[in-house]
């Protein structure tokens, strides 16, 4: 897969709202450990393949979460 890391935009702002806040922290924290396909860019722009000792984490556990904290 081809990742757009060169016509990209990334944008910073504020979030007042602790709960908010929290809940966006926790969402990262899913995001980051989804190691179920995951691989590391290195100098030559190839992507590596990452071992991990741990059990593998899917990203569809933020499709649950999401579930289950959406506000109607």
């Amino acid at each position: 897969m081809n990742r757009n890391i060169y016509r990209r935009i990334e944008t910073c702002f504020p979030l007042l709202n602790l709960a908010l806040a929290h809940q966006i922290q926790e969402l990262f924290d899913i995001q980051f450990a989804d190691d179920t396909e995951a691989t590391l860019l290195d100098e030559h722009g190839q992507n590596q393949a990452i071992e991990t000792q741990q059990k593998n984490v899917s990203q569809q556990q933020i499709l649950h979460y999401l579930k289950g904290n959406m506000r109607q």
